[in-house]
């Protein structure tokens, strides 16, 4: 009123600035012709799957589904569950509400102040014999989140390998010197190597994929869950051997009737097995660190020795598929890239292998069966 000289004069000023900002936001609404509101509200919508993936972070770092019951059925207060989770029951209602968005947890209807867990949040249960907390509390991790904030610049400038850029160094150096990162990576693929087994041994054994060999190798294989998913359904008999970084064999938690040996991949394969498996590595580096490991196994193995590459293969344009969008991930923490069935055909010609078939299985990866030349 002291700046309009006048209380009255301000009065004025409001009315005529409301009116203005009404009119304009009529115009929009009355510009169907020429914008299509519901294309606009849809792209306002999709805004809340960027505050929902920290909200799964939270669910899931906070082990809040195990202060539920344990049931779909049974409903506690929002009070109850803060308590016994340890955490402040404002913000905890709070955060269930949203969660409601994507029906992880439901609210009863008729008390506003209970939750119960839906059966996709009985999965972030500790219990769950598929729980996926470890891969959500990987997805929110503060470096990983950081390096994903690059991407404006790394599509702008065309630079790959975002954590280069962001911390100094490689992310496969950031997993040998980073207990916190390391941790996070270990954790969240062992719930991959979880997924993926139950339906790689599951979809494998129906055609009888890993049936006729007498050494079966997995190449970056980890703590060997994946071997140790097979062997139900090889041969009695069958040597399963798994070849990691030297340092990761050496921590890796020992399973019975498996070998672990560690040699680095892009110096030296094992020779001996018939049958040789690679799960989500070439998806994690470029094109000539793929050639150097695939050249390897060639190097190592004999004419007609099976390699079976497990990873996702990009589908055809207007096809949806998990790969498009982890593409991103790939982009900014790594060198490497999600593929599609003729890339990867490249690679394997350039490297003396011949693509036999390609196997769906239930979950986004395929199994990609190649015979040495």
């Amino acid at each position: 009123a002291e700046y309009m000289g006048n209380y009255f004069q301000y009065k004025k000023f409001l009315r005529v600035s409301l009116f203005t900002s009404l009119q304009n936001s009529l115009k929009i609404f009355n510009m169907s012709s020429a914008v299509n509101i519901p294309a606009v509200l849809k792209v306002r919508e999709l805004w809340q799957y960027f505050e929902l993936t920290y909200c799964m972070h939270t669910f899931a770092k906070l082990r809040l589904a195990d202060s539920f019951p344990n049931s779909t059925t049974q409903r506690a207060c929002y009070h109850e569950i803060a308590k016994k989770a340890g955490v402040d029951a404002p913000h905890l209602y709070r955060l269930l509400r949203a969660l409601t968005q994507l029906d992880i947890v439901a609210q009863d209807p008729n008390s506003e102040d209970s939750f119960s867990l839906t059966e996709l949040g009985l999965v972030f249960r500790t219990d769950h014999p598929m729980c996926c907390v470890d891969h959500f509390v990987l997805a929110g991790n503060q470096k990983l989140v950081r390096c994903l904030y690059g991407l404006p610049e790394v599509v702008r400038e065309g630079l790959p390998e975002g954590w280069s850029r962001a911390f100094g160094c490689t992310f496969w150096e950031q997993l040998a010197k980073d207990p916190e990162v390391a941790t996070a990576f270990d954790n969240g693929m062992s719930f991959l190597g979880k997924l993926h087994g139950e339906a790689i041994s599951r979809d494998a054994s129906k055609i009888h994929l890993f049936d006729n060999y007498k050494h079966i190798m997995d190449i970056g294989g980890g703590h060997g869950q994946l071997v140790n998913y097979l062997k139900p359904i090889v041969r009695p008999g069958t040597k399963l051997s798994v070849q990691e970084r030297p340092q990761a064999a050496e921590t890796a938690k020992m399973l019975e009737g498996i070998e672990f040996i560690g040699q680095d991949m892009f110096e030296k394969i094992t020779p001996g097995p018939d049958c040789y498996i690679m799960k989500h590595v070439m998806d994690s580096f470029g094109d000539e660190h793929c050639i150097q490991v695939l050249k390897n196994i060639f190097n190592a193995s004999k004419k007609g020795t099976t390699l079976i590459v497990i990873e996702s293969v990009v589908t055809a344009p207007g096809i949806k598929h998990f790969a498009k969008a982890f593409d991103i991930t790939l982009l900014c923490a790594t060198t490497g890239r999600e593929r599609t069935r003729a890339q990867f055909e490249s690679l394997f010609d350039q490297t003396g292998f011949n693509l036999i078939a390609v196997h769906p299985t239930s979950t986004e990866v395929s199994m990609m069966e190649l015979r040495r030349r």
